[in-house]
Protein backbone atom coordinates (compact mmCIF):
# COMPACT_ATOMS: atom_id res chain seq x y z
CA UNK A 1 0.00 0.00 0.00
CA UNK A 2 1.53 3.40 -1.01
CA UNK A 3 1.22 6.41 0.84
CA UNK A 4 -1.72 7.69 -1.37
CA UNK A 5 -4.25 4.76 -1.46
CA UNK A 6 -6.51 5.86 0.51
CA UNK A 7 -7.01 9.31 -1.45
CA UNK A 8 -9.10 8.93 -4.69
CA UNK A 9 -7.52 8.50 -7.96
CA UNK A 10 -7.54 11.46 -10.17
CA UNK A 11 -5.73 12.58 -13.51
CA UNK A 12 -4.74 16.07 -11.09
CA UNK A 13 -3.28 14.56 -8.04
CA UNK A 14 -1.63 11.95 -9.72
CA UNK A 15 0.11 13.63 -12.37
CA UNK A 16 2.62 16.80 -11.69
CA UNK A 17 5.00 17.79 -9.06
CA UNK A 18 3.60 18.33 -6.02
CA UNK A 19 0.80 15.45 -5.86
CA UNK A 20 2.95 12.99 -7.52
CA UNK A 21 3.61 9.43 -5.88
CA UNK A 22 4.95 5.95 -7.40
CA UNK A 23 7.30 6.15 -10.31
CA UNK A 24 5.58 9.03 -11.49
CA UNK A 25 6.66 10.53 -8.01
CA UNK A 26 10.49 9.15 -8.68
CA UNK A 27 10.82 10.82 -12.33
CA UNK A 28 9.91 13.88 -10.93
CA UNK A 29 12.21 14.04 -8.32
CA UNK A 30 14.98 13.11 -10.61
CA UNK A 31 13.91 16.01 -13.29
CA UNK A 32 13.35 18.30 -10.18
CA UNK A 33 16.72 17.89 -8.74
CA UNK A 34 18.67 17.71 -11.73
CA UNK A 35 16.69 21.10 -13.15
CA UNK A 36 16.83 22.56 -10.42
CA UNK A 37 20.98 22.39 -10.08
CA UNK A 38 20.38 23.19 -13.65
CA UNK A 39 19.49 26.68 -12.33
CA UNK A 40 22.07 27.37 -9.66
CA UNK A 41 21.18 24.87 -6.58
CA UNK A 42 24.31 24.48 -4.74
CA UNK A 43 26.35 26.67 -7.08
CA UNK A 44 27.17 30.44 -7.47
CA UNK A 45 24.85 31.15 -9.42
CA UNK A 46 21.69 30.49 -6.87
CA UNK A 47 23.89 32.40 -4.22
CA UNK A 48 24.57 35.45 -6.91
CA UNK A 49 19.89 35.45 -7.17
CA UNK A 50 20.72 35.89 -3.00
CA UNK A 51 22.86 38.54 -2.86
CA UNK A 52 20.68 40.41 -5.75
CA UNK A 53 17.73 40.13 -3.15
CA UNK A 54 19.92 40.85 0.19
CA UNK A 55 20.80 43.88 -2.40
CA UNK A 56 17.33 44.76 -2.58
CA UNK A 57 16.15 43.64 0.64
CA UNK A 58 18.57 46.14 2.70
CA UNK A 59 17.61 49.03 0.24
CA UNK A 60 14.19 48.54 1.16
CA UNK A 61 14.82 48.15 4.76
CA UNK A 62 16.93 51.83 4.55
CA UNK A 63 14.12 53.13 3.39
CA UNK A 64 12.17 53.33 6.80
CA UNK A 65 15.12 55.06 7.77
CA UNK A 66 14.75 53.81 11.30
CA UNK A 67 11.11 53.77 12.07
CA UNK A 68 9.27 51.05 12.75
CA UNK A 69 8.03 48.55 10.33
CA UNK A 70 6.48 45.17 9.92
CA UNK A 71 9.95 42.81 9.05
CA UNK A 72 7.88 39.74 8.67
CA UNK A 73 6.03 40.99 5.50
CA UNK A 74 9.40 42.33 3.69
CA UNK A 75 11.44 38.98 4.87
CA UNK A 76 8.83 36.95 3.66
CA UNK A 77 9.11 38.73 0.09
CA UNK A 78 13.25 38.64 0.17
CA UNK A 79 12.87 34.90 0.44
CA UNK A 80 10.39 34.16 -1.53
CA UNK A 81 11.51 36.28 -4.44
CA UNK A 82 14.65 33.77 -4.18
CA UNK A 83 12.04 31.03 -4.51
CA UNK A 84 10.27 32.56 -7.41
CA UNK A 85 13.34 33.81 -9.62
CA UNK A 86 13.84 30.02 -9.74
CA UNK A 87 10.82 28.76 -10.44
CA UNK A 88 9.35 31.84 -12.84
CA UNK A 89 12.47 33.62 -14.07
CA UNK A 90 11.36 36.72 -12.04
CA UNK A 91 11.33 38.80 -9.25
CA UNK A 92 8.27 40.83 -8.10
CA UNK A 93 8.54 43.79 -6.59
CA UNK A 94 7.59 43.48 -2.51
CA UNK A 95 4.79 46.18 -3.25
CA UNK A 96 3.26 44.24 -5.94
CA UNK A 97 -0.46 43.73 -5.47
CA UNK A 98 -0.71 40.35 -6.84
CA UNK A 99 2.66 39.06 -4.89
CA UNK A 100 1.49 40.43 -1.74
CA UNK A 101 -1.92 38.64 -2.61
CA UNK A 102 0.03 35.52 -2.98
CA UNK A 103 2.11 36.15 0.06
CA UNK A 104 -0.57 36.31 2.50
CA UNK A 105 -2.86 33.55 0.54
CA UNK A 106 0.36 31.33 2.09
CA UNK A 107 0.48 32.66 5.35
CA UNK A 108 -3.86 32.80 6.00
CA UNK A 109 -3.70 28.96 4.89
CA UNK A 110 -0.60 28.13 7.23
CA UNK A 111 -2.48 29.85 10.19
CA UNK A 112 -5.96 27.88 9.57
CA UNK A 113 -4.33 24.65 8.92
CA UNK A 114 -3.37 24.37 12.38
CA UNK A 115 -6.35 25.99 13.79
CA UNK A 116 -8.99 23.86 16.11
CA UNK A 117 -11.90 24.42 13.13
CA UNK A 118 -9.70 23.01 11.32
CA UNK A 119 -8.73 19.69 12.93
CA UNK A 120 -12.25 19.59 14.03
CA UNK A 121 -12.89 19.53 10.03
CA UNK A 122 -10.72 17.02 9.63
CA UNK A 123 -11.93 14.27 12.24
CA UNK A 124 -15.92 15.58 10.82
CA UNK A 125 -15.99 16.58 7.12
CA UNK A 126 -19.82 17.22 7.70
CA UNK A 127 -19.03 20.04 9.93
CA UNK A 128 -17.71 21.72 7.21
CA UNK A 129 -21.12 23.62 6.44
CA UNK A 130 -21.14 25.11 9.73
CA UNK A 131 -17.23 26.18 10.45
CA UNK A 132 -15.56 29.15 8.83
CA UNK A 133 -11.97 28.04 8.37
CA UNK A 134 -12.38 25.27 5.69
CA UNK A 135 -14.16 27.99 3.59
CA UNK A 136 -11.49 30.01 3.60
CA UNK A 137 -8.57 27.78 2.83
CA UNK A 138 -10.37 26.68 0.05
CA UNK A 139 -11.25 29.31 -1.08
CA UNK A 140 -7.45 30.80 -0.53
CA UNK A 141 -6.44 27.35 -2.40
CA UNK A 142 -8.56 27.77 -5.38
CA UNK A 143 -7.07 31.69 -5.64
CA UNK A 144 -3.57 30.47 -5.31
CA UNK A 145 -4.83 27.45 -7.87
CA UNK A 146 -5.94 30.38 -10.51
CA UNK A 147 -2.88 32.45 -10.21
CA UNK A 148 -0.68 29.07 -11.05
CA UNK A 149 -2.92 27.99 -13.88
CA UNK A 150 -2.63 31.14 -15.24
CA UNK A 151 0.87 31.61 -15.13
CA UNK A 152 1.09 28.33 -16.54
CA UNK A 153 -1.17 29.32 -19.45
CA UNK A 154 1.24 32.26 -19.86
CA UNK A 155 4.53 30.93 -19.68
CA UNK A 156 2.83 28.16 -21.92
CA UNK A 157 1.89 31.01 -24.54
CA UNK A 158 5.45 31.76 -24.90
CA UNK A 159 7.50 28.95 -24.45
CA UNK A 160 10.79 28.77 -26.14
CA UNK A 161 12.51 25.51 -26.23
CA UNK A 162 15.42 26.97 -26.92
CA UNK A 163 15.62 29.84 -24.20
CA UNK A 164 14.70 28.17 -21.05
CA UNK A 165 14.59 30.94 -18.49
CA UNK A 166 12.44 29.71 -15.59
CA UNK A 167 11.56 26.10 -13.57
CA UNK A 168 8.00 26.51 -15.49
CA UNK A 169 10.07 26.65 -18.99
CA UNK A 170 12.13 23.15 -18.00
CA UNK A 171 8.75 21.40 -16.93
CA UNK A 172 6.69 22.35 -19.90
CA UNK A 173 9.23 21.44 -22.56
CA UNK A 174 9.72 18.21 -20.37
CA UNK A 175 6.29 17.67 -20.37
CA UNK A 176 5.95 18.66 -24.22
CA UNK A 177 8.72 16.12 -24.88
CA UNK A 178 7.20 13.13 -23.04
CA UNK A 179 3.73 14.05 -24.53
CA UNK A 180 5.20 13.64 -28.07
CA UNK A 181 7.01 10.70 -26.86
CA UNK A 182 4.27 8.77 -26.46
CA UNK A 183 2.08 10.21 -28.88
CA UNK A 184 4.69 9.33 -31.29
CA UNK A 185 4.90 5.70 -30.12
CA UNK A 186 1.24 4.75 -30.28
CA UNK A 187 1.16 6.15 -34.21
CA UNK A 188 3.74 3.17 -34.57
CA UNK A 189 1.85 0.76 -32.46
Amino acid sequence: MERDDIRKQTWIFDQGLIFAHGENWKAMRRFTLSTLRDYGMGRKTIEDKIIEECGVLTKTIKTYAGKPFEIQTVMTAAVSNIIVSILLGKRYDYEDATFLRLLKIISENIYLSATPNMSLYNMFPMLGFLLDSPKKLMNNRKEFHDFIQTTFIEYLKNLDENDQRSFIDSFLIRQREVIDYFICALKYK
